[in-house]
């Protein structure tokens, strides 16, 4: 009695994984349209850092057109601090950009193998 009720048991959630597990799986070509979309959404945001980080660059070599006077922005202050600024926010985004395009990559990646199934 007990082997048939672990048998019964058994098949009982096998049947339930096997249920839910069609009901919830994507046709393959849906989930790779999602894939695709979710690449360029990734590529989209890369592009925009770029033009962060070129902001940030130019930023850094214009400082100068700040500078007033020793008196009012002290050459070396704003030099310093005109170059830790743009400096961080330059690597952040730079750093921020690499995660994207590889993200974006392995959602591409993801996408070529539903299509070949």
């Amino acid at each position: 009695m007990k082997r048939l009720s672990m048998i019964i048991l058994s098949l009982a959630v096998m049947t339930g994984f096997a249920i839910s597990h069609n009901l919830y799986a994507a046709e393959p070509s849906q989930a790779a349209a999602e894939h695709l979309a979710m690449a360029k959404s990734y590529d989209e945001k890369a592009a925009a850092l770029d033009k962060v980080i070129a902001e940030h660059e130019q930023m850094k070599k214009d400082y100068g057109k700040y500078f007033v006077n020793d008196k009012v922005t002290p050459q070396l202050k704003l030099n310093k601090g005109m170059t830790e600024h743009c400096d961080a926010i330059i690597k952040d985004n730079q750093k921020l950009k690499v995660e994207y395009l590889d993200f974006a990559k392995w959602h591409t990646t993801m996408a070529k193998e539903l299509q070949e199934k």
